[in-house]
Formats: structure tokens, C-alpha cells, sequence
């Protein structure tokens, strides 16, 4: 009996993971961004209820698996930090280097 009710719940994971899939293609052939929530909302209009955790990972992996955005390291060299130092130190403080570059960046816009 216990191995029964271990193959219904894997068969039923199964289905979701499966509901999910459709509804998330559906949307991005749509041209909508299928956002979790969105796909779990459109899933429980079918009387699916799947977590937002399952659904995240299903799209996850659909997407393959690629990190969050915002997320990128700077990497500086020594160089780099002696040169601006140096350049701080020539224009008096770090607020008024951080005004000239601000100022170059919307002039080459």
C-alpha cells in the first residue's frame, strides 16, 4: 500500500511539474513574461495548486538555471585603485572626481 501511495505522489509531482511547463511556454509564445506567481495564478484556474517554490524551480531549470541579474562582482586591480586615488587626490575629493565622471558620462549620451 505505501509504495502505491509513493508512485500517486510521484506521478501527481510529475503532472504539476508537467502543468507548469505548458503554462510557462504558452506565456513566453504569448510574449508575456511568465512570471511564477502569473503561472501559478493561471494554474490554479485549472485547479492545479503547485507552490510558488515548485514553480520557481521548474522555470529555473527551463531556463537554465542562470543566476539572479544584478548580481556582478567588480574586480579591481591594484593599479586601478592607485590610479584612483590618485586621481582623488588631484581633484580634492572623492566627491568632486565622482561630479567630473558623472559629467563625462552624460555628455558622450
Amino acid at each position: 500500500m505505501a509504495a502505491k501511495k509513493q508512485q500517486d505522489q510521484s506521478q501527481t509531482k510529475e503532472k504539476k511539474s508537467d502543468a507548469v511547463r505548458r503554462v510557462f511556454n504558452a506565456m513566453k509564445d504569448a510574449g508575456v513574461e511568465a512570471k511564477p506567481v502569473e503561472i501559478q495564478r493561471k494554474l490554479a484556474e485549472e485547479n492545479i495548486e503547485v507552490s510558488s517554490a515548485q514553480v520557481s524551480q521548474v522555470v529555473k531549470k527551463m531556463r537554465g538555471g542562470t543566476p539572479a541579474r544584478g548580481k556582478k562582482e567588480l574586480m579591481f586591480s591594484i593599479a586601478d585603485l592607485l590610479a584612483a586615488r590618485k586621481f582623488i587626490s588631484k581633484i580634492g575629493s572623492s566627491e568632486k572626481a565622482k561630479e567630473l565622471i558623472d559629467a563625462l558620462g552624460n555628455e558622450s549620451r
